[in-house]
């Protein structure tokens, strides 16, 4: 099976205007005239961003109906993963979400939440002083975990394989959850013994697929990458079935995901990732694939 490199994709299409940031949690809820531990917020939630400086950042947080949460953060660079917890108490007012940690020099934090697709979030980092937005502006997201959208036992897509330097022809792509729970790709009738692994993102309200200083996660990647490869394409556009920016949420199934011990290979190690994207009513639009070139992925019965 093919093999890609998309967060080196990604890399390039974003520049140097990337501003690494730091990593935060947050979750909507309509706002309250006092700050309270609104139950909207009480869960988990997971997010993930990626930096040139820091490589891969992800984190969980549980926030608990009495005001307390506790989160962990993972920085991912090349000499291997930085980990944290980190423990305080949480409130929310007028939608304005904020932790204050316990402890430590940590000093309070603060993102404004708006609602995505799919139980996910938009946030915006606030001076955690004064309540201003931070500058430059920075925007994240997250997800409630488990996620609304479940988990299908087989997913089937034809990827049509013409892009510069392939054979031609079409790709019958299945993935397949096994009896253990793994999902396991097979790729015209070969079993690929690596478990695909899983990820859900959520686009930002100001995403914009041919403004690539507005992408903040990989999902938004791939599809700056699929409307740059659109424009430049007859052949993609005649194959692919669905405009990016109605795209709403974008499920991603890593098949050749990096090395847990060499995390900068997320980065760099050779990738096959099949893209799905979906509108605001949670409906499938249409597939995609990087491997490393863009090809269409239509959904087969």
């Amino acid at each position: 099976m093919a093999r890609c490199t998309v967060d080196a994709g990604i890399r390039q299409i974003r520049g140097a205007w990337w501003v690494a940031a730091a990593l935060v949690v947050a979750v909507l809820a309509p706002g309250a005239r006092a700050a309270t531990a609104d139950a909207a917020y009480v869960g988990t939630w997971s997010g993930e961003s990626l930096s040139d400086e820091h490589g891969v950042q992800r984190w969980t947080v549980e926030r608990r109906a009495d005001g307390h949460y506790s989160a962990q953060h993972s920085v991912y660079r090349r000499e291997g993963p930085d980990e944290h917890s980190e423990e305080g108490r949480w409130s929310v007012r007028d939608g304005v979400l904020s932790h204050e940690p316990t402890g430590g020099d940590a000093a309070r934090q603060a993102w404004l939440t708006q609602a995505l697709a799919g139980d996910c979030l938009q946030l915006q980092a606030l001076d955690g002083a004064s309540g201003r937005p931070m500058s430059p502006v920075w925007r994240a997201s997250e997800c409630r975990v488990p996620g609304p959208r479940p988990l299908p036992e087989r997913i089937h897509h034809g990827c049509v394989m013409d892009a510069p330097g392939m054979e031609g022809g079409t790709m019958d792509l299945q993935i397949v959850r096994e009896a253990d729970g793994q999902y396991h790709a097979i790729g015209d009738g070969e079993r690929d013994a690596q478990a695909v692994e899983v990820r859900d993102y959520p686009v930002l309200r100001e995403f914009r697929p041919r403004e690539s200083k507005t992408l903040t996660n990989a999902g938004e990647g791939l599809l700056t990458l699929v409307q740059m490869n659109l424009d430049r394409s007859d052949t993609l556009r005649r194959s692919l079935g669905f405009d990016p920016a109605q795209a709403r949420s974008v499920r991603v199934w890593v098949i050749s995901p990096p090395r847990p011990q060499r995390p900068m290979e997320y980065y760099e190690a050779g990738r096959f990732v099949l893209m799905q994207a979906f509108d605001a009513d949670d409906r499938l639009l249409g597939g995609a694939a990087y491997t490393p070139f863009i090809v269409a992925c239509p959904p087969q019965p």
